[in-house]
């Protein structure tokens, strides 16, 4: 198809809070550059989620996917977790400047994500201000 048609087809099925204003559409890519459905070849300057530092389609990252594709696809680590998820949680803690032994890691997708997991996690306990005779506030009257 054409950007042209596919432009028709957007703008008749997407929602606009989920289209673009551009009316190229990406054809394939491969390392700092895209070509569209016209075939015109572009620099890509603003990168997807996880190509901005690897380059479209970094012969490395394409193996580790299919050698993990062959294994399993996905799953929710919150059903039953896998190997990769719990050695990537371990990698960064490891390099995480957080120190001592509740180092923890969580994988999410959003920053909204993160944020409600945030919420849900326990805050230690404050501890109460100590209070001697000579310091406790006074309840007596003058």
């Amino acid at each position: 198809m054409t950007n042209q048609e596919l432009n028709d087809l957007k703008n008749r099925y997407v929602a606009n809070g989920a289209a673009t204003p551009t009316t190229q559409f990406a054809e394939r890519a491969e390392n700092a550059e895209l070509w569209d459905a016209d075939g015109n070849r572009w620099i890509d300057f603003a990168g997807g989620i996880g190509v901005l530092n690897l380059g479209h389609r970094h012969p490395k990252i394409v193996a580790a996917v299919e050698a993990q594709l062959k294994k399993v696809m996905h799953t929710s680590a919150a059903v039953i977790s896998y190997a990769p998820y719990v050695q990537l949680c371990q990698k960064l803690c490891e390099l995480s400047p957080v120190r001592g032994p509740e180092r923890k890691a969580m994988l999410v997708n959003t920053g909204a994500e993160a944020l409600e997991n945030a919420v849900k996690l326990p805050a230690p306990p404050l501890a109460a201000p100590a209070s001697s005779p000579s310091t406790a506030p006074s309840t007596a009257a003058p």
